[in-house]
């Protein structure tokens, strides 16, 4: 799994710079930061394999900052200890439309 996001921060004030980040084993890329997990990284497994999916989506989101009351943060630590304090779309679009199972029935809906 690999995948882009803003880093970690104490508060909403810092500077979180971008980081790739994922399992350096079977990414493509340099694994710059190993220590945050995005929600939007479900969605390939939801689209495959819903169950596995679905426990990392949990997973990512599931600690005392993974969460607020717009949604799930961009990245979250390993172990809830650190957060992206940013919210972004395509965070929390991924995942709804995987879970939807893709955006094909929606788009052959309109042709």
């Amino acid at each position: 799994m690999y995948g882009c996001q803003a880093g970690p921060a104490e508060d909403n004030t810092e500077d979180t710079g971008y980081f790739c980040s994922g399992i350096q084993e079977i990414a493509f890329e340099k694994i710059e930061f190993d220590k945050l997990v995005t929600p939007y990284g479900a969605f390939p497994l939801l689209l495959i394999n819903r169950e596995i999916g679905a426990a990392w989506l949990h997973n990512s989101i599931y600690s005392p900052c993974g969460q607020t009351i717009y949604g799930a943060l961009e990245g979250t630590g390993l172990n809830g200890d650190l957060m992206s304090p940013v919210l972004t779309w395509d965070t929390k679009i991924t995942a709804a439309l995987a879970v939807m199972n893709g955006t094909l029935q929606i788009l052959t809906d309109y042709l």
